[in-house]
């Protein structure tokens, strides 16, 4: 029996071998841990690997060591390019749990995660329970290096599934996502810190319209982080810290208790092929009529907010071709436009009594998760390329900007009126889709003709893909702000996991 299970090892080896030249290593993994999870091959001498990193962070021991007990920090510390869907969370590092589902190239694969080894302002580790590694353990250190300085230090000891299968197949895979993970989490806290140490000892509750939304959801934990209590203001049936508002019926329930509110809500614009009628009242409505809800309700508060946040787009700047762009410009023509403006115009309800109002004129926000980005990935992956027409200029902002240049406002009592938020450096579409093609290894050959978008896509085609919006940003620089990232390719690289790792001697 000895034998004939040796020799039924070796052979469902070899199948694997020859089954795996026919596959990419995201498929090639997929397929081994998917068998690693139901015991398949655990017969196969497994090979345990290590990867380390560390980074001093500009903060005292305690308050790093704090950011990663605080709710919010699991989210800040997931990479955009590597979905997390989580099922169940109970505790925190002390002796926590993570019940999530990861995609591991085409798969979804439950991953069961417990806290262990918690030493107060010391360590902590990760353990995997259940998932598509045979061993998986991160343990994180912190030590106080100087005076306002701590050095914190990820190590990551795992085996990869098929032993010396897998070593030969999917290691080079393995090893470039963990590098890319432990790029991503310490670039993220050390970012975060060198925004959150400007304005230390000023906590606020938090309103946030449009929280379950691609800004909110990322900057809901941003916020927590930084040690502020943040209540959704939503339409559906309000929970613990929510409170209710439906813009339609023109409910709202009472503002009181709220230090601050960052209006996010609106309609999709991009959410169809193209616009209707009723698209375009419910695009209108929900940022003119809510935006005014919102406000007369802020006026009439006995303790008022001390300042509104509110979206608006640079699309109220229209199609203005090769024109750089800044706040003193002239709205443009065309449907978005307006909405722009009776977006902005509605803020004056709050700007009027005297609270602190900022609108932040948002270009092309860039994250996988969601948006233009994430719509272009597709063709991009199929190497059909993502240019549009191609000399029109994109004006863009990264996901950690836009919650970065809203946290800046809130916290910053000098800011008031229009800002643009975006990239310093604007490129137009065509470098944007060699860019973005040269960082995913795809070929840039193909370009979707002006004309094809505009009959298909008619005046959401022209206004979201065609319109050249070439944006100044000097504005909200002079106030202060540093963007993360002033570069596409850098910005790119940080979303997708496609940093150039420096190797260590």
């Amino acid at each position: 029996m000895l034998i004939r299970s040796e020799y039924r090892t070796f052979i469902i080896g070899f199948l694997l071998i020859i089954t795996s030249l026919f596959l990419t290593p995201d498929m090639a993994l997929s397929l081994f841990s998917a068998m690693m999870g139901i015991k398949i091959l655990y017969p196969i001498l497994d090979t345990e690997e290590r990867f380390e990193k560390d980074i001093e962070i500009k903060t005292n021991v305690e308050e790093l060591f704090e950011w990663h007990e605080k709710p919010g920090a699991f989210e800040r510390l997931t990479p955009t390019w590597d979905p997390v869907e989580i099922i169940k969370k109970e505790g925190g590092i002390v002796d926590g749990e993570v019940d999530m589902r990861v995609k591991i190239g085409p798969l979804w694969v439950k991953m069961l995660m417990q806290h262990c080894e918690y030493k107060k302002n010391s360590k902590f580790k990760d353990v995997q329970i259940e998932g598509p590694f045979p061993m998986w353990e991160h343990t994180h250190l912190f030590n106080e290096t100087k005076k306002g300085f701590t050095k914190m230090n990820d190590i990551i000891d795992c085996r990869i599934p098929l032993g010396l299968v897998g070593k030969i197949f999917s290691r080079k895979y393995v090893k470039n996502r963990i590098e890319q993970l432990l790029e991503y989490r310490h670039s993220t806290v050390y970012e975060d810190f060198k925004i959150a140490n400007k304005y230390r000892g000023k906590t606020m509750n938090v309103g946030i319209t449009g929280s379950h939304g691609l800004i909110g959801t990322a900057l809901i934990p941003f916020l927590t982080t930084c040690g502020h209590k943040v209540t959704r203001i939503v339409r559906g049936t309000p929970k613990e810290n929510e409170i209710y508002w439906n813009p339609k019926t023109g409910e709202i329930d009472s503002l009181e208790g709220l230090d601050i509110i960052v209006h996010l809500a609106g309609e999709p614009v991009g959410s169809r092929i193209r616009w209707n009628r009723k698209k375009k009242e419910e695009i209108y409505e929900s940022r003119v009529l809510g935006t005014g809800l919102l406000c007369r309700k802020i006026s009439r508060m006995v303790k008022p907010v001390k300042a509104l946040i509110s979206a608006s787009a640079v699309g109220y700047y229209g199609d203005r071709g090769n024109e750089f762009l800044d706040e003193t410009s002239g709205a443009g023509g065309g449907f978005f436009s307006d909405v722009v403006k009776g977006w902005e115009k509605a803020t004056e309800y709050a700007s009027g009594i005297g609270i602190r109002t900022v609108n932040m004129r948002f270009g092309i926000v860039l994250t996988p998760e969601g948006g233009a980005l994430e719509r272009m990935m597709l063709p991009v992956n199929l190497g059909l390329g993502s240019r549009i027409g191609g000399e029109q200029w994109w004006s863009w902002v990264s996901i950690d900007d836009t919650i970065g240049s809203i946290y800046h406002a809130m916290m910053n009592d000098e800011m008031k009126g229009k800002y643009n938020v975006t990239a310093p450096f604007p490129v137009r579409q065509k470098e944007f889709s060699k860019t973005l093609c040269g960082i995913m290894w795809r070929p840039d050959m193909m370009a979707l003709p002006e004309s094809i978008v505009r009959n298909i896509m008619g005046e959401m085609g022209e206004m979201l893909l065609l319109a050249s919006n070439k944006i100044n940003s000097n504005k909200i620089i002079e106030t202060g702000y540093e963007f993360r990232h002033e570069r596409l390719e850098d910005a790119l690289r940080h979303l997708l996991g496609k940093r150039e790792i420096i190797e260590s001697e």
